[in-house]
């Protein structure tokens, strides 16, 4: 409020968090940069990169907590007491020996100038409980157990089929799937594939179809974290099917894929359009081919690996 701070005749420099406002610009002067309490704003950038936005100011939550200098803002209990801006979880991690701003794993302990990857970038940015909790969870590539043994995904495919009894398909597929622990886990990797094969059973006419398959893969090579490259190449596979189309219509089928030493368990749903009724066993064969750059999951920068799965869950 204009001309209501006065003491002894004179305007009170002191205003937010007692910062000494700029006379030539009427802003909160804090040692970094300058604060606009109008628009809860910063005037320049965050030189801790804190936030995702530069000029975030007190991470829009100014009654909880303070920004000393203008470069990070802090938990006001856990600044008070000392202990600067850190999870309980983080404070627990310390009382137990641990030091805040180790590596466990894929998991940050909590510190809040650290980096999110050790390698990745993403340096500056804080850490806190909600972070630690995602980190430990699907992030982890050693939250499972699984080592990487098993792995979870979908195929997307488009396929075409003609039966009399004794009949021929072919498809073009693509494939999502994530390990299940493991130096690769946590991660979505795609493949591109195509397949033919033959049909035999009870089934007359044709149809062109679409399919959504879910999956359960199971790795039997005695590689511990195999490499996603294990995934390619080629691969044979035996599914169950039914389904009628008079038309439009749809159907569903279980599969079998042998993929070098994995074991690929699909229950899938399919719809289409054309004149085909069917019951039958049908025998593909095909090949894929990865299409997303391999790296180890502890390299990858939290940011990376969010936009992985963000594109993943939208896109699928």
């Amino acid at each position: 409020m204009p001309n209501r701070q006065m003491i002894g005749g004179e305007l009170y420099r002191y205003a937010f968090q007692g910062q000494e406002k700029d006379p030539e610009t009427g802003k909160e002067a804090f040692q970094l940069r300058l604060w606009d309490s109008r628009i809860g704003r910063w005037l320049t950038t965050d030189p801790a990169g804190q936030y995702s936005s530069p000029y975030l100011g007190m991470g829009n939550n100014p009654i909880n907590g303070v920004d000393p200098d203008g470069a990070f803002w802090e938990e006001l209990g856990n600044w008070i007491g000392g202990n600067g801006w850190n999870s309980n979880g983080a404070l627990e991690f310390q009382a137990n020996g641990g030091v805040l701003g180790d590596w466990i794993g894929n998991k940050f302990s909590g510190h809040r100038r650290g980096t999110f990857s050790p390698e990745g970038g993403g340096a500056g940015i804080a850490s806190f409980g909600a972070v630690d909790d995602f980190m430990e969870g699907i992030m982890n590539p050693d939250a499972f157990g699984f080592n990487g043994k098993v792995a979870i995904g979908t195929i997307g495919q488009g396929s075409g089929d003609y039966d009399f009894m004794i009949g021929a398909g072919g498809a073009v597929n693509k494939t999502s799937l994530m390990f299940m622990g493991g130096k690769y886990g946590g991660f979505w990797y795609d493949y591109l594939g195509i397949e033919g094969g033959s049909n035999v059973g009870f089934a007359i006419g044709g149809s062109a179809e679409v399919s959504k398959e879910l999956f359960i893969a199971v790795y039997n090579g005695e590689n511990n974290s195999p490499h996603p490259g294990t995934m390619e190449g080629p691969y044979t596979a035996i599914a169950l099917n039914a389904e009628i189309y008079g038309g439009i219509g749809g159907g569903g089928f279980y599969s079998l894929t042998n993929s070098g030493d994995w074991r690929i368990h699909s229950l899938g749903i399919s719809v289409g359009v054309g004149g085909h009724m069917a019951g039958n066993l049908q025998m593909r064969m095909g090949t894929t081919k990865m299409i997303t750059p391999v790296m180890i999951t502890d390299d990858r920068s939290i940011k990376s690996m969010m936009l992985n799965h963000f594109i993943h869950f939208m896109t699928d």
